[in-house]
């Protein structure tokens, strides 16, 4: 699915190191939008570990368990969080950043 909404590259965070293999892509500096359509720790996790210094984590994953919001090491990037259940009215706006990024995490 990720190549039909236009990725160049895809990650698979089966290999448990998904987070480094985004870092490298980046050069170190992360992504301007992570996007956590999982709803587990570990993909919102990730999230936290691979996001930019004034980028945005978008949360439209569901949750079912609780997720350690990790502040000790996000407060000082200037980072937003946003939380959206996906419906018709989010679908558009969520595809937007992964199309202008090229590169999206599978879980």
């Amino acid at each position: 699915m990720s190549k039909r909404l236009g990725a160049t590259t895809t990650i698979q965070a089966s290999d448990g190191k998904p987070s480094e293999t985004v870092m490298k892509m980046t050069g170190g500096r992360g992504v301007d939008t992570a996007i956590d359509a999982v709803g587990v720790p570990a993909s919102f996790i990730t999230c936290e570990d691979i996001v930019a210094p004034g980028g945005t984590i978008a949360n439209v994953g569901v949750h079912g368990v609780k997720v350690d919001l990790h502040l000790e090491r996000l407060w000082s990037q200037n980072i937003t969080i946003t939380t959206r259940l996906v419906d018709t009215a989010t679908i558009p706006c969520s595809s937007k950043p992964s199309r202008q990024a090229r590169s999206i995490p599978s879980f």
